[in-house]
């Protein structure tokens, strides 16, 4: 039997954020993870979480930065109401944050 490993305040705060009200778009969701493997649901809710930045493009978003799946992944959150609107790799946050 595989033996799991939790670090707790990484754990902690996974299911803080499952809790969270963030409404999510099944049918983005669906296009986002048939394009890049995985929606933005799955990297916040598997992903270990390394940063949140303020989007310098769009105010109301916030940029969450996880370590998942090997890589550096950006979701995208909007905050007013909260809701996933993307998740993506990011090469240039790798090297940033790259473990």
């Amino acid at each position: 039997m595989e033996q799991i490993t939790f670090v707790w305040p990484q754990a902690i705060h996974n299911v803080m954020l499952c809790f969270m009200i963030r409404h999510a778009n099944p049918k983005k969701s669906a296009k986002v993870k048939s394009i890049r493997g995985h929606s933005p649901e799955d990297v916040a809710t598997y992903g270990e979480l390394l940063d949140v930045l303020k989007n310098q493009k769009y105010a109301g978003q916030e940029l969450e930065i996880y370590w998942f799946e090997n890589y550096v992944w950006v979701v995208v959150v909007g905050k007013n109401p909260d809701r996933f609107i993307t998740a993506y790799k990011s090469r240039k946050l790798k090297k940033r944050y790259g473990k």
